[in-house]
């Protein structure tokens, strides 16, 4: 049904801007948190904690299929593919910070997509 595929396309869009929105939150609560820290114990740094980064990866590449760019138009051209060459490898836990790392991967991503026309974008490691 057409009316069905619109109101699904549009939940998406409603759902990649909360993920952006719900990114920038978190975001300005860590800086929030920094400081706070720095003031109180002269040291901003946060736990580590055991990092999967095969979860990372699954989680940035489902945010980044509904992302949108700032004119409301989706990140990811149809022409391009995400793949995750990541999905099935037995990869250990690593000590660092989860969230920066989603961040840091959801930004190299992204900027991927930004940047490709044709083909497809890629997340492997060594």
């Amino acid at each position: 049904d057409v009316g069905t595929n619109k109101f699904r396309k549009q939940l998406g869009i409603v759902k990649g801007c909360s993920l952006r929105l719900l990114d920038l939150v978190t975001n300005v609560m860590d800086l929030t948190q920094a400081q706070q820290v720095n003031s109180e114990e002269g040291s901003g740094k946060r736990q580590a904690e055991p990092v999967d980064i095969a979860s990372i990866v699954e989680e940035v590449i489902s945010m980044t299929r509904v992302a949108v760019d700032k004119m409301n138009r989706p990140l990811v051209l149809p022409s391009v593919l995400l793949r995750n060459d990541v999905v099935g490898l037995q990869l250990p836990l690593f000590p660092g910070d989860a969230h920066k790392c989603t961040q840091l991967v959801y930004n190299l991503m992204t900027n991927a997509c930004k940047f490709t026309e044709k083909g497809h974008v890629a997340i492997s490691v060594r």
